[in-house]
């Protein structure tokens, strides 16, 4: 009996341990598309990012961040070129578009990279509206 309360605040301990250990940062999802920008947003759900625990901070936000943020400067470089205010501008509206998409999907089980079979019973056949908004790449969006 001894043992048993012994392992249930060991138990208790770690558990109240893990949750207060736990950060409360989100990540920016604005920066990971620009880190990864040839992932889809399929590859997106698939490392976790959610609604939950990513953010999208306003174009205000990140034309302050282009002066002080070296990362944010390297990114907008690599894949564009330069880091002026239009890039900045051109970046966001993609990357929005595709997480206002993207939060209306992203509890969804449904991945492109599982391939329906009508002789496999356990996968789902995919709505083709969500294949086609998981397979979106944001920064190779079209703005008009």
């Amino acid at each position: 009996m001894r043992i048993m309360r012994t392992y249930a605040v060991i138990i208790l301990l770690i558990t109240s341990l893990q949750s207060f250990c736990q950060t409360t940062d989100k990540k920016d999802f604005f920066l990971n598309v620009l880190a990864n920008p040839t992932f889809s947003l399929c590859d997106f759900k698939h490392i976790g990012l959610n609604e939950g625990n990513t953010k999208l901070e306003t174009e205000e936000v990140y034309q302050s961040k282009r002066y002080s943020s070296k990362n944010l400067n390297k990114w907008l470089k690599k894949t564009f070129g330069n880091c002026d205010k239009q890039t900045v501008h051109s970046a966001y509206v993609k990357i929005q578009a595709a997480w206002n998409a993207y939060k209306k999907i992203q509890y969804r089980d449904e991945c492109i990279h599982v391939k329906y079979s009508r002789d496999n019973i356990w996968v789902k056949q995919m709505d083709p509206s969500v294949k086609n908004i998981l397979s979106t790449i944001p920064l190779e969006l079209k703005t008009y």
